[in-house]
């Protein structure tokens, strides 16, 4: 016999991470790609945001080394044209 007060629940985990992940990188201030800063990222597994200016343009995921993949994009979009290195930024988890 149904009751109001029981019901079943549908746990979405993805949709979860999601919106935990948002809320977190949303909260955090956008660092400067630099070598300054990022030399006192750690090297262990996360998520980042690349920003130029304060428009987020790319999200990804470093399985093991979050310094050494966010240096990798620093080199990369240091060698491209029309690309003002200074207006670029991050923000990342460690997870």
């Amino acid at each position: 016999m149904p009751t109001q007060c029981v019901k079943e629940f549908d746990f979405d985990l993805a949709r979860a991470v999601v919106e935990q992940l948002t809320e977190s990188l949303d909260a955090l201030p956008i660092g400067k790609l630099t070598d300054e800063v990022l030399e006192k990222v750690e090297r262990k597994q996360g998520v980042y945001q690349l920003f130029q200016g304060t428009t987020a343009v790319y999200v990804g995921k470093a399985d093991d080394n979050l310094k050494g993949r966010l240096r990798r994009h620093q080199r990369a979009l240091a060698a491209r044209k029309n690309i003002d290195v200074r207006a670029l930024g991050f923000k990342g988890l460690y997870i």
